[in-house]
C-alpha cells in the first residue's frame, strides 16, 4: 500500500531510478545517498503530489500536447498509484486517457528519458511503465544498501530457455573456478547466496564461499568464482530476470551461450538483447 512517505522509484524493466537534475527527470543508476532520487508522496485530492527531497520541486506535466517529458517544476500535478503485482503504474489525474510515467524503452543507460505516455494494458509489454516504490529508511546503514527485486537469501539460478542451472564447473572450489551451466541438481555448488552491496548484489556460491565474478567487463567474457566480490543488478524480464554487471553505462548481461543444454556450457557477458534472446533470462528460485 502506498502511504505519505519518502520513496525511491525504481523501474521494473530498466532498474533505473527517477532522478531529478536541473528540472529534468531521467532514469539513473542506484545511488542511495543522492537526495535527487528521493521523492515525498504528499496527499492531494484523491492522489499524490510527488515532491523531490533535494529541490522541493514536483514531478509534473506542463503541456502533453507539446512535450511528453517528465519535468520537475513548482507546478503540482496529481498522480495516482495502481498496483500491478510487480510494481505500480503512476498515472496523471485529469489527463485525457490513461497517461502514465514510463522509462523510455525500459533502457538501462544513465540519462534515459522519462516520459508521460498512454498506458499499455498488455502485462507482457508494460514493465517499462511499472515502478517499485522503495521506502527510504532512516537507518543510514540500511539506506546505503542496494534495494533490488530479490531479497537477500539463498537461491538457485536456472536459464529459462534450457532449465539448466548456474554451477561451479565440476563442483570445484578453487579460486578462479569457471562458472558454467549444468543439469539442475540439489548440490550446494548450484546454490547462490545473494548479499546486498551498495549498488548491487554480491552473489556467493554456497559450496566454495567465493563470489560470482567475470574475467573482464566486456562482451564474451566468461564467468568465474573469486574471493573478492563484484556487484550485479537484477531486473524483471517478461519471463524470469536479467542479471547485469553493476557498472555505470554498462548494458552487459549474463547469457547462456547459444542456449546450449549440455553440461559445462559456457555462460558469458553479452550485450542486452533480451527481447530476442530467451537464453539471457534466468529464473531465480529461493532454496527452501
Amino acid at each position: 500500500m502506498v502511504r505519505p512517505l519518502t520513496y525511491r522509484f525504481r523501474n521494473v524493466q530498466g532498474g533505473l531510478y527517477l532522478d531529478e537534475d536541473e528540472g529534468i527527470i531521467r532514469g539513473w543508476s542506484n545511488d542511495p545517498k543522492r537526495d535527487n532520487q528521493k521523492w515525498v508522496l504528499v496527499p492531494d485530492e484523491d492522489g499524490w503530489n510527488i515532491k523531490n527531497v533535494k529541490t522541493g520541486l514536483y514531478a509534473s506535466s506542463i503541456d502533453l500536447s507539446v512535450d511528453h517529458g517528465l519535468k520537475a517544476t513548482s507546478i503540482k500535478s496529481v498522480w495516482c498509484a495502481n498496483s500491478h503485482g510487480t510494481g505500480y503504474s503512476m498515472y496523471l489525474r485529469g489527463a485525457q486517457g490513461l497517461q502514465v510515467i514510463e522509462l523510455f524503452k525500459g533502457e538501462h543507460k544513465n540519462g534515459t528519458p522519462v516520459n508521460i505516455v498512454p498506458w499499455i494494458p498488455d502485462s507482457q509489454l508494460n514493465a517499462q511503465q511499472l515502478w517499485e516504490l522503495e521506502e527510504v529508511m532512516e537507518d543510514p546503514q540500511l539506506q546505503d544498501q542496494y534495494k533490488g527485486p530479490i531479497p537477500a537469501g539463498t537461491y538457485r539460478i536456472h536459464n529459462t530457455q534450457t532449465n539448466t542451472a548456474l554451477a561451479l564447473d565440476h563442483g570445484k572450489k578453487d579460486e578462479g573456478t569457471r562458472v558454467s551451466s549444468w543439469y539442475a541438481s540439489a548440490g550446494p555448488h548450484q546454490s547462490w547466496i545473494f548479499e546486498l552491496g551498495s549498488n548491487g548484489y554480491h552473489i556467493k556460491n554456497g559450496s566454495s564461499g567465493r563470489y560470482l565474478h567475470y574475467e573482464d567487463p566486456k562482451v564474451g567474457s566468461g564467468l568465474t568464482c573469486r574471493s573478492e566480490p563484484v556487484e550485479w543488478t537484477v531486473t524483471q524480464a517478461d519471463r524470469g530476470h536479467l542479471i547485469h554487471i553493476a557498472k555505470e553505462e554498462s548494458i552487459l548481461v549474463m547469457e547462456l551461450d547459444n542456449g546450449d543444454k549440455n553440461d559445462g556450457a559456457k555462460v558469458s557477458l553479452q550485450d542486452n538483447d533480451s527481447e530476442r534472446k530467451e537464453n539471457q533470462k534466468w529464473r531465480i528460485e529461493l532454496v527452501a
